[in-house]
């Protein structure tokens, strides 16, 4: 008898502990799929979410893009301008001597300064009086920009100029093509 009644514990047991394994092991798949499952979804991006980013970087790119270009048509634009600073004080140092301005640059600024490749960007210098004899307060000067190598705003415009109406006391700037004001430097959009 006690035979009988320990192999009925026993099949009942193992019964019992195979039901309560099979359970433990599928609540260990579930759980292990769910895991799974969190660390995919949080490993990486949904498309959606990638062309948001895409776009708004392309927009962020289409308003930065111009901005960047006119500084840089400033910045190149601001070796021309300096070489014209310094032409225009050796003009009015020219004109406080003489009385009037030079019929040629060459005779106050120098030949050094009115070749070809004069700077990075600048090709050259040129300077002009007024053509009507009543007016010898004006004088023009100019500074030439190469055609290669350089930003937009440089190849638009093609040059800066300074204009003086009073014999080299106060000059205007930039006074050549109007519409192309924003690639001028800015110490250069006023009177200088």
């Amino acid at each position: 008898m006690i035979g009988i009644r320990t192999y009925l514990q026993a099949i009942i047991h193992r019964t019992i502990s195979g039901k309560m394994a099979a359970k433990s092991s599928a609540i260990d798949r579930v759980s292990l799929h769910r895991q799974k499952a969190a660390v995919g979804s949080e490993a990486g991006f949904t498309l959606i979410e990638l062309m948001l980013v895409i776009a708004i970087i392309g927009n962020l790119a289409a308003v930065a893009m111009p901005m960047f270009e006119q500084q840089v048509s400033r910045a190149q634009m601001s070796e021309g301008l300096g070489f014209l600073m310094d032409a225009k004080s050796a003009l009015a140092e020219y004109y406080a001597v003489e009385g009037r301005f030079p019929t040629a640059l060459t005779d106050a600024y120098g030949p050094a300064w009115t070749g070809n490749d004069l700077g990075k960007y600048t090709d050259r210098i040129i300077g002009w009086g007024s053509l009507d004899p009543s007016y010898p307060d004006i004088y023009y000067l100019s500074a030439d920009f190469k055609d290669s190598n350089v930003a937009e705003g440089l190849m638009l415009s093609g040059f800066i100029g300074l204009k003086t109406t009073d014999g080299g006391l106060n000059w205007t700037c930039g006074f050549f093509w109007y519409g192309y004001e924003r690639y001028y430097p800015t110490n250069c959009q006023n009177y200088i």
